[in-house]
């Protein structure tokens, strides 16, 4: 009879915990992330590069990755009409330069990654451009515009 007693009452501890503990585990991971990737396809129209997904919804405090998955180009991410919003929206920039009138990446190789974590609310649009050798683009290496995409932060 003590035994079945012992073994209710550690069933009924366990339990406790477990109805303690799990929701403190939920609000620890909180944080999301967001994958972007740049993918290229080669066809009979010329390469296009892609977003995936061209526009996301995201929460607040939600890190935001960009990967290349563009096998014959670097391409990076800019930030030009949202630049000032976008600065004083995120945290943890990386991989990411600050100027004067845009937010930028440096050209990602393939694989290359960089990451933004979203704390203010918005609309943040940006742009991917891969080398583009035949012009100059404000003191950064030239740039061809080749894709556009949007977060919204909620």
């Amino acid at each position: 009879m003590l035994k079945n007693r012992t073994h209710f009452l550690s069933a009924l501890l366990m339990m406790w915990i477990s109805l303690s503990v799990f929701p403190l585990i939920d609000s620890l991971s909180a944080a999301e992330c967001q994958l972007i990737r740049i993918i290229g396809e080669k066809g009979a129209a010329g390469n296009q590069i892609q977003l995936e997904p061209t526009e996301a919804t995201i929460p607040r405090d939600t890190c935001v990755v960009w990967i290349n998955w563009v096998q014959w180009s670097k391409a990076r991410i800019i930030f030009r009409e949202d630049a000032s919003a976008c600065r004083s929206a995120t945290q943890s920039p990386s991989g990411f330069i600050e100027k004067e009138t845009f937010y930028t990446t440096s050209f990602l190789p393939r694989g290359g990654t960089s990451s933004l974590t979203f704390v203010g609310k918005g609309k943040f649009r940006y742009k991917v451009e891969v080398p583009d050798l035949t012009r100059s683009s404000m003191g950064l290496p030239p740039g061809q515009v080749v894709a556009e995409g949007a977060l919204v932060v909620e």
